[in-house]
């Protein structure tokens, strides 16, 4: 591992060549360390395969493999995790052996136990001890089980892994009997979930098989002995089955949640399942998500915690995570009324796809997600083109052309910034498709105006549209009351007045009044009104906005004029607007 300052050496001479004393006041070192640390770093960089430092005069990179580097540079450990790596390797380390392996100070070793103690509750828990070192206690999952997991969601410590342990020799080591569990594992987990799962186990072998004595045929006993012990775990859940889908299905009963699909208990006993093989930890980022909706849901939360209890009491080396069983009744007892949006989402880890899948469902309304979780059914879905959105693992969508058109890539678990990006995208699906039903012909009114006055021709107008039936008298009243509040919202020659309306309604309602001539509010010019409608029982009132401000947005990078007929507004809110520039090119 490098250490911070090695890190920033290298990121500095990834910029461009640098002298000796550049690289010291960068580094706030001395000459003599700058030497020390470029030596260090060039013998890492060669046994990498990435390249190396050469100083002639001054100190520049000899890349190798542009690929290898670039995935040396993305590979940043965290303290947390390079202090978790000594621990997970050597049972009792001492401190000062870690602060000396990882380059930190004795204090900031003790400030990255306390991090990951946080952030590893219920799973893991490290103390210092006078005469012993580090004490780690593991009471959700064992030690290679930890490192596997955090092996998944980290480039950094998976090179790790795979240099310490070398892969390549190791694979051979191990041998048929590895393929034999590999073959046995293949309908619950991945290939790279089997491929870290091995070098998690040897990499942790002391903790295995702490009396071995040399190194490479401990790897192989603690490989060996961990399969073994995943394989009598299948054994015992598979034929428990019945009893843990009662355990389930009591629990579901005691909270009163009756959900709608009837195979809850068996999708929640698939992904224990699969969490028992390889289980999962809640990121950072996620567990501010389930915060958030565990305020709004405490009756589903209250049933994850209880049933991931129940299965600990049934084998207490059970770790499934009790936010994420929340999500699978949360998920059950969606509905929407509209015709939804299809999303596929690929993925390469079928709890994880699951899990993301929940988190796209409870963040974004309306959407219907098919899940392809391997390379050959992604392939077909994507072929068939009947997805209005395409969103996967980076990992898979790289090795697609760019002809299939992912609209997302993300990687592991989705954060709430790339759900929210989904919700935009999803509503962009959504109202461009449904934007005649949401703006039936009756609802859009050419209105020869009497006068100029903004409020007045307003006024007009909607008492025209209420006569058509299109809105209420009270709607009427509540969109000019909340006009002439004043702060209208107007942008590009288009006024929106918007109102809450008592009609119950599961979605907004659209009304178009275009003027035959522009009217004037104060120093505006409107050549077109866009009235919406937003009934008290929708969550969400701030969507429309969203979508109605970004279709300016495009219109005026597009130097579009404004609709003059039912058709082009329609088109308008689409965002097409080839109407406008057939027009220019009759010209």
């Amino acid at each position: 591992m490098l250490s911070k300052r090695q890190r920033q050496l290298l990121r500095t001479l990834d910029e461009g060549p640098r002298s000796g004393s550049e690289l010291a006041r960068a580094l706030g070192v001395s000459r003599r360390t700058v030497i020390r640390e470029v030596a260090s770093v060039s013998a890492w960089l060669e046994s990498m395969g990435a390249g190396s430092i050469a100083s002639d005069p001054n100190y520049h990179l000899v890349v190798t493999s542009d690929e290898a580097l670039a995935s040396l540079l993305s590979q940043d450990l965290s303290d947390e995790a390079r202090v978790l790596l000594c621990v997970l390797r050597t049972p009792g380390v001492a401190i000062a052996q870690v602060a000396e392996e990882t380059y930190l100070s004795p204090r900031a070793v003790r400030a990255a136990m306390a991090e990951a103690n946080d952030r590893l509750q219920g799973i893991a828990s490290l103390e210092a001890r006078v005469g012993y070192g580090i004490d780690a206690r593991f009471t959700g999952m064992e030690a290679p089980d930890l490192l596997a997991a955090l092996a998944m969601d980290s480039s950094g410590v998976l090179a790790e892994l795979e240099r310490s342990c070398s892969v390549d020799s190791l694979m051979r080591m191990v041998g048929e009997k590895s393929d034999e569990y590999r073959l046995l594992m293949e309908p619950y987990l991945s290939q790279r979930q089997l491929r870290i799962q091995t070098l998690a186990a040897a990499y942790c072998c002391a903790w295995i098989v702490p009396d071995s004595t040399g190194v490479a045929d401990a790897r192989v006993r603690a490989v060996s002995l961990f399969q073994e012990r995943k394989q009598r775990l299948l054994y015992r859940l598979i034929t428990h089955r019945a009893a843990i889908l009662a355990r389930i299905n009591e629990a579901l009963s005691s909270h009163g949640i009756r959900p709608t699909r009837e195979d809850l208990g068996s999708l929640i006993f698939d992904h224990v399942l699969r969490c028992a093989l390889f289980p999962t930890i809640m990121s950072a980022e996620i567990q501010r998500q389930m915060r958030s909706m565990r305020m709004e849901h405490p009756f589903e939360f209250d049933f994850g915690s209880d049933l991931s209890e129940s299965f600990r009491e049934f084998d207490e080396h059970l770790y499934v995570e009790r936010d994420f069983l929340s999500l699978y009744v949360l998920a059950s007892l969606e509905h929407y009324s509209q015709r939804p949006v299809r999303v596929l989402l690929v993925c390469s880890r079928p709890s994880v796809a699951t899990i993301n899948k929940t988190l796209i469902e409870r963040g974004v309304d309306g959407v219907e997600i098919e899940l392809a979780d391997d390379e050959a059914q992604a392939k077909r879905l994507l072929e068939q083109g009947t997805h209005d959105l395409v969103i996967g693992d980076s990992t898979v969508a790289s090795r697609f052309s760019a002809e299939h058109g992912w609209d997302l890539s993300f990687s592991g678990v989705l954060s709430a910034a790339e759900v929210d990006r989904i919700r935009q995208f999803a509503l962009r699906v959504l109202y461009e498709r449904d934007i005649e039903s949401l703006l039936p012909k009756d609802s859009y009114l050419e209105l020869h105006v009497g006068g100029t006055d903004y409020l007045s021709e307003l006024s007009c107008g909607l008492r025209v549209l209420e006569e058509r039936g299109a809105l209420s008298a009270e709607e009427t009243g509540l969109i000019l009351d909340r006009e002439n509040q004043g702060e209208r919202l107007q942008l590009d020659g288009v006024a929106f007045p918007h109102s809450i309306t008592p009609v119950m309604s599961a979605t907004f309602r659209l009304l178009v009044i275009r003027p035959d001539v522009p009217l004037r509010d104060g120093d505006e010019s409107i050549g077109l009104i866009v009235i919406t409608l937003a009934s008290q029982r929708l969550a969400d009132k701030s969507s429309m906005f969203n979508y109605l401000f970004s279709v300016m947005h495009d219109a005026e990078r597009s130097h579009a004029r404004l609709p003059r007929s039912y058709e082009e507004v329609v088109s308008f809110l689409r965002r097409d607007f080839g109407y406008s520039a057939s027009e220019e090119e009759g010209e």
